[in-house]
């Protein structure tokens, strides 16, 4: 249900619902108004230049260095899943490209430290291999990383640390170093630490500003964009509304 109202709400089924209510309310001219907000609104969030302030401010910062990383005292590398692509002709049921900027962003995290891979994430809809077997095959088969476990049973991020505890705290893991997008960071590591970890970030696939020919054109690249990161904020007050983090 949650997913389903963020689709209503996010673009383009929010700019839907204004483009509609502008038709109704043409007469009058709060209408009028309506349609050029929303215009506006379209522009800044699909040009580059004007889109980035929205997305510098979501991402996390600082990124991690290999120092960093050799210095945390960690005890396991645990990487998100970033969703599935099922049925597909080459590869049958695997990861996303989300999921394989992770992966990779993973085993570079192994070499500086040689700490083992948990990849988390299940399958939301029942459908298809649950993605943390799918990405636990890519680290070993493909990318040769150790994997200490992989949990498959999570829908979100809140069951991703959930989960990721139940499987990694008996163990005695509990300090961690967490790898997924930099604009979703931020709401993982509230997650892992109210699930009772220790969490040194290690974000990945930073969005850099434009600052070139195009910095004011619209493109559908910049507009998805700005799609995730008004998810994330849509997350963000969903985290804070329904598990207090």
């Amino acid at each position: 249900m949650t997913a389903f109202i963020a689709k209503l709400l996010l673009p383009p089924g929010g700019f839907l619902f204004v483009g509609l209510a502008a038709l109704l309310l043409w007469r009058h001219g709060v209408g009028r108004a309506l349609l050029g907000l929303m215009l506006l609104a379209l522009w800044a969030l699909s040009a580059p230049l004007p889109s980035w302030p929205l997305i510098r401010a979501l991402q996390w910062q600082p990124p991690l260095t290999a120092e960093t990383a050799e210095a945390a005292g960690a005890q396991a590398i645990v990487v998100l899943g970033g969703g599935r692509k099922l049925y597909t002709a080459d590869y049958g049921d695997t990861v996303n490209h989300w999921t394989l900027i992770r992966l990779r962003y993973a085993a570079r995290v192994h070499r500086w430290t040689n700490l083992p891979v948990v990849p988390v994430g299940g399958a939301p809809n029942g459908e298809g291999l649950p993605e943390g077997l799918l990405m636990r095959d890519i680290l070993l088969d493909e990318l040769q990383v150790p994997v200490l476990a992989h949990e498959s049973e999570s829908r979100n991020t809140y069951e991703n640390g959930l989960f990721a505890a139940r499987l990694l705290q008996p163990q005695g893991i509990r300090r961690i170093i967490l790898v997924t997008q930099a604009i979703h960071m931020p709401r993982a590591v509230r997650v892992f630490e109210h699930a009772g970890f220790e969490v040194v970030p290690a974000p990945t696939d930073y969005t850099a500003p434009s600052i070139g020919l195009y910095a004011f054109t619209p493109n559908a690249e910049a507009f998805f964009e700005s799609y995730l990161a008004l998810h994330e904020l849509f997350g963000r007050w969903w985290y804070q509304l329904r598990y207090g983090i």
